[in-house]
């Protein structure tokens, strides 16, 4: 009977670590690309042998998400002749590469339930939590993996070292972003209070240590649970106040010039146009009046020119997704990847996940204006895990039970 349990415990922490290694993908300098391309795709085929069977149904579940994405992708690759090769490589990578993985992860776990499917997303960024706050105690360490072992430019990060913290790709952006959804999905999910408690200020503190626009998704999934849970309003509101109180008063006991004080004194300086790092303009400022223009002809505008402008040295640059995605692809590009979003609310909301439409719709508006979140990231694939797995577990019980009664009348 033990050994049977611990073969299980040690099942499931491989299958959590699976699914840390694909979700937030570290960058490993020993690895020549992402290793959520690499490192699964001989998993996919032993998954397509096991479950080819449960994959037959899965065209017809997403037609439409699917027909979508292609024509996305098929926009972008035409683009991409003339234009920036290196933004139609990550859509690429998102499409053929990462949505594959992600579909044959959710056959894989489609018998769970969404509450046991979300406890080990949930559980894989606890352990991505994990590694961020062990590693903020040890900067040198920390310093070492991402500058040694991890692909971060030390020179280019030289002005974000109170940043970075963790062992993951884009710390300083969409992992803040799969954190605050896995924060959503711990604050709704069957977890005890105690365990709530320790999980949730363990993805806030992550959260607070690399990008400060997962902060805001946090306080929006408090405010969605004051008002869509069975507590009482009183109760939630108490429960929402001592969160937050938890949460920044009691990491603030401490040294004065700690680096967690530091982080704390950029995030107010940033929301106050103050200076995050000590130099220029706060990046709120900075995003809403430098980085948020439109292309200067009709047919860059509704066509595109397949530029990339991040980073650009050459005219003006901007870090905004929508930016980024109206300048390369157009009204016709920024169109599609709204028409996509606009089907994730509506089958959500058809399938009785109000509460998670609207979160999901909030992250991927906002979190587009800041940076390019449609992108093979952590926080897409968190998404696409979240979306993926719900419209699943709901087509293939409409199904099962289909079946069943059409067996039953002959």
């Amino acid at each position: 009977m033990a050994v049977t349990a611990v073969k299980e415990l040690f099942k499931y922490c491989a299958l959590v670590l699976f699914f840390f290694l694909f979700i937030y993908a570290p960058p490993f300098r020993a690895f020549p690309v992402n290793i959520s391309t690499v490192f699964f795709i001989p998993i996919l085929f032993v998954f397509f042998i096991r479950y080819h069977f449960k994959i037959s149904a899965v065209p017809d579940f997403f037609s439409t998400e699917f027909f979508l994405l292609s024509a996305i992708l098929i926009y972008i690759s035409f683009l991409s002749v003339y234009g920036d090769v290196g933004f139609g490589w990550m859509f690429f990578v998102l499409v053929l590469l990462n949505l594959p993985a992600i579909v044959f992860l959710v056959v894989m776990n489609g018998g769970r339930g969404f509450d046991n499917f979300s406890k080990i997303l949930v559980d894989a960024s606890f352990f991505a939590a994990t590694l961020t706050v062990l590693l903020f105690f040890s900067t040198e360490l920390n310093n070492l993996i991402k500058f040694s072992l991890l692909k971060y430019d030390e020179e280019m990060m030289q002005f974000q070292l109170f940043r970075g913290f963790g062992v993951a790709d884009e710390l300083l952006f969409s992992y803040s972003i799969a954190q605050a959804l896995a924060f959503y999905l711990c604050l709704n999910g069957n977890f005890s209070w105690l365990k709530k408690i320790v999980y949730l200020s363990t993805l806030f503190f992550s959260i607070v240590l690399n990008a400060k626009i997962g902060i805001l998704f946090c306080g929006f999934a408090l405010f969605l649970y004051m008002f869509g849970s069975g507590l009482s309003f009183r109760r939630k509101l108490l429960i929402a106040v001592a969160c937050f109180a938890l949460l920044f008063f009691g990491f603030r006991l401490g040294d004065e010039e700690s680096t967690f004080i530091v982080q704390l004194n950029s995030f107010y300086n940033e929301i106050s146009a103050g200076s995050g790092s000590g130099v220029g303009e706060s990046s709120v400022v900075t995003l809403f009046t430098e980085m948020l223009f439109l292309p200067d002809d009709f047919i860059g505008l509704m066509f595109g020119r397949g530029v990339y402008l991040f980073a650009s040295t050459s005219g003006r640059a901007s870090d905004s997704g929508w930016v980024l995605m109206l300048h390369f692809g157009g009204f016709l590009l920024t169109s599609l990847v709204l028409l996509f979003l606009v089907i994730v609310i509506v089958r959500l909301v058809k399938y009785k996940k109000l509460s998670l439409a609207v979160f999901v719709a909030v992250v991927f508006l906002a979190a587009n204006l800041k940076g390019l979140f449609f992108a093979p990231k952590p926080g897409m694939r968190m998404f696409l895990l979240v979306y993926f797995f719900v419209i699943y577990d709901c087509m293939a019980r409409k199904r099962a039970i289909s079946l069943k009664e059409s067996g039953v009348n002959k």
